[in-house]
């Protein structure tokens, strides 16, 4: 769905009452599919990169495993660690302020390869999120929220409408059931029991 056609779904949600310019809801948007990006590491903003300098890639979020040829795994340390760590073998820092990584004592020879969580790009009237299109309709529930109460989350699932909570939690909770099934295939071959997972209160899980 593209910007404009989330716009649609978010005005039906709110009755067409909405007085907002179409630059104002894409800032709410884009507030809406922050939120939902960080309450999880996604399976779809999972990304690989071959680490060929210490500037890390443009979209990057958060790293999650460096290895080092197919079989040495490197460990993280504290940027404030890194001097204690100086002399350590297949250790790295982040360095947040210039967004480099940066590897530590003797590493081990071999390609390099990090594993990271990805930032998506804004969403425009014309683009659509970089998300499951099954579940984009969510950010529309969202921004509605957003537009009507703030961006706390508690706020947001507890001042919706009944009708559209429900209709929120379920697309949520089936968003996370194929990012869960998604996960369990890739690490032990199971699938389909992603319904059988205590299912927290939308937005704690």
């Amino acid at each position: 769905m593209t910007g404009t056609e989330l716009k649609v779904i978010a005005d039906d949600i709110l009755d067409n009452n909405a007085d907002w310019s179409d630059d104002h809801f894409l800032v709410l948007l884009n507030i809406a599919k922050t939120k939902v990006e960080e309450l999880r590491l996604w399976q779809y903003l999972k990304k690989s990169t071959t680490i060929t300098s210490s500037t890390l890639p443009t979209d990057f979020a958060e790293d999650y495993k460096v290895m080092i040829g197919t079989s040495i795994e490197c460990f993280p340390v504290p940027f404030e660690e890194q001097l204690a760590y100086a002399d350590s073998s297949n250790r790295y820092y982040i360095d947040w302020a210039n967004l480099t990584i940066n590897f530590l004592g003797t590493t081990s020879s071999g390609t390099k390869y990090l594993f990271y969580k990805r930032f998506t790009p804004d969403v425009t009237l014309l683009t659509s999120p970089e998300m499951p299109v099954r579940f984009q309709s969510l950010l529309a529930y969202y921004t509605a929220a957003i537009h009507s109460i703030g961006t706390d989350s508690d706020d947001i699932m507890a001042r919706m409408s009944p009708a559209n909570r429900q209709a929120a939690f379920e697309l949520e909770r089936a968003m996370k059931a194929w990012d869960q099934n998604i996960a369990l295939r890739s690490v032990n071959n199971q699938v389909g029991v992603a319904d059988s997972v205590t299912e927290l209160p939308l937005g704690q899980w």
